[in-house]
C-alpha cells in the first residue's frame, strides 16, 4: 500500500566545536655563524694575545688590508715583555704571523702590544705605518714606529718617549690623519697615567701628539692636558683611550 510522504521538519540549529590544541611553541632560529676566514691564535697560553688589535691598512704594499695584534704579557723574550706581530692579508693568508716586531731594549714587564695601531702614512713615503705602544718600556713607556711599505721588516725606525716616569706612555695609540695641515699624518699617545710634580692627584692623564714627516723626529709637537671635572683631577686617567674624530669645527 503505497503512503503519502510526510512532511518532515528539521529545525535549524546553531553548532559549536571546541577543539583543544596545545599552545604554539616560539621556535628561536638564526642562521649559522659564518666560518671564520681566518683564527688567530696567541704563542702561549697567558700571552693576553689580541689585548689590541689594528686592521686598517695595508703595510706591506701588496694591495691587501693586514693585522697587527699585541700579546702584552708575552714571556717570549723576557717575563710579560710583550710583544706585537704583523699577520699579512690576501687570498694565500695563513694564521701564522709573518712579522714579529722587534723593540729596541727588550726589557721584562715592559708590556708591549699593550696598544698597537696602523697609524697611516707618518713619513710621507706613500705607504701606511705601525705603532706598538710599550708603557712601561724603561719605565717612561715609548712607542715604536715602523715603516710600512714592500721593504717593511721587523726593526723599529723611529721610537717616541713621554716625558715622566712611570705615566704609562703608549697606552693607546691612534692616527689621527694630518693634524697640523702639512700633508703628512700624524700619532696621537696617551700616558693615562701621568701626574704633575709636586700635584697630589694620581692618574690625572695628558696626550701627546706628535707630527708626522720625513724629517719626524720622534720629540713630542702638542701636549695635551686634562681638565678638571667638577673641579677634580684626581684618576681621571685622560688619555686612556683615543680615536680620530674628523673634523669637528
Amino acid at each position: 500500500m503505497h503512503h503519502a510522504p510526510r512532511a518532515l521538519s528539521i529545525a535549524a540549529t546553531s553548532l559549536s566545536l571546541l577543539l583543544a590544541l596545545p599552545a604554539p611553541t616560539a621556535i628561536a632560529w638564526a642562521p649559522p655563524a659564518p666560518a671564520p676566514f681566518l683564527r688567530l691564535t696567541g704563542a702561549a697560553p697567558g700571552d693576553r694575545f689580541g689585548v689590541a688589535v689594528s686592521a686598517a691598512g695595508d703595510v706591506n704594499g701588496d694591495g691587501f688590508s693586514d693585522i697587527v695584534a699585541g700579546a702584552e704579557w708575552s714571556d717570549a723574550d723576557a717575563p710579560n715583555a710583550g710583544r706585537a706581530t704583523v699577520t699579512f692579508g690576501g687570498p694565500l693568508a695563513d694564521d701564522l704571523p709573518d712579522l714579529t716586531l722587534q723593540v729596541p731594549i727588550v726589557q721584562s714587564r715592559s708590556l708591549t702590544g699593550y696598544a698597537v695601531a696602523i697609524a697611516g702614512d707618518l713619513n710621507g713615503d706613500g705607504w701606511k705605518d705601525i705603532a706598538v705602544g710599550s708603557p712601561v718600556s724603561q719605565f717612561m713607556g715609548r712607542v715604536f714606529l715602523y715603516w710600512g711599505g714592500p721593504s717593511l721588516d721587523a726593526i723599529s725606525d723611529r721610537t717616541l718617549g713621554g716625558l715622566r716616569s712611570l705615566e704609562f706612555f703608549g697606552a693607546a695609540l691612534a692616527g689621527v690623519g694630518d693634524a697640523n695641515g702639512d700633508g703628512f699624518d700624524d700619532v696621537w699617545v696617551g700616558a693615562p697615567w701621568f701626574v704633575a710634580v709636586n700635584s697630589t692627584a694620581n692618574r690625572v692623564g695628558r696626550g701627546y701628539l706628535f707630527y708626522g714627516g720625513p724629517a719626524a723626529d720622534g720629540v713630542v709637537d702638542v701636549l695635551f692636558e686634562a681638565r678638571p671635572i667638577a673641579g677634580v683631577t684626581d684618576e681621571l686617567q685622560f688619555g686612556t683611550s683615543v680615536a680620530p674624530a674628523g673634523r669637528c669645527g
